[in-house]
């Protein structure tokens, strides 16, 4: 075991220990002195940074003000628009109205036409035609020799007319 006085210290180990501990403060004081320097020059940047992103979102929110202005602009032709679109709708639906009165009409007619097309294509139907038409000639030729007969009896009649008429007068 230690005596008393070999466990307290002397006071030349208490100095030594104290000129360590000086030395140590000194040289952590330096370092904190350089790490303040640091630490005000990242300030400085940081305070630079933060000064230059704070134009950059001013100028940012201006182009987001005149952008929202432009946004409610287009909205408002938009809805413009919209509004043509739906009149156009509704002339289209009665477009397509007519358009469905007038397929109905249009079916009708192909029907008839392709009927009158198998019809003409018929030999049979153009012999009849030519039948008929032969017919019809004819019959125009009887007329025409009948009304030159009767021609002839209406002058024969006229002038037998003026003639009683001249032994009565």
């Amino acid at each position: 075991m230690l005596t008393e006085q070999e466990e307290l210290a002397t006071k030349k180990d208490l100095k030594k220990l104290e000129n360590a501990l000086t030395v140590k403060i000194d040289g952590n004081g330096e370092k904190i002195d350089a790490n303040a320097a640091k630490i005000d020059q990242v300030e400085k940047n940081l305070t630079a940074k933060i000064d230059a992103n704070a134009a950059k979102i001013d100028a940012n929110a201006a182009k987001i003000e005149a952008n929202g202005k432009k946004i409610e602009a287009n909205a408002a032709k938009i809805e413009a628009n919209g509004r043509k679109i739906d009149a156009n709708a509704e002339k289209i639906e009665a477009n397509g109205k007519k358009i469905d009165t007038n397929t109905s009409t249009i079916d009708r007619l192909i029907t008839i036409v392709l009927e009158n097309r198998e019809r003409m294509a018929t030999k049979e139907d153009i012999s009849d035609i030519n039948v008929r038409l032969d017919q019809l000639i004819s019959t125009l030729d009887g007329l025409t020799r009948s009304f030159s007969v009767l021609e002839q009896e209406r002058i024969v009649t006229n002038q037998r007319l003026d003639r009683i008429e001249a032994r009565l007068a």
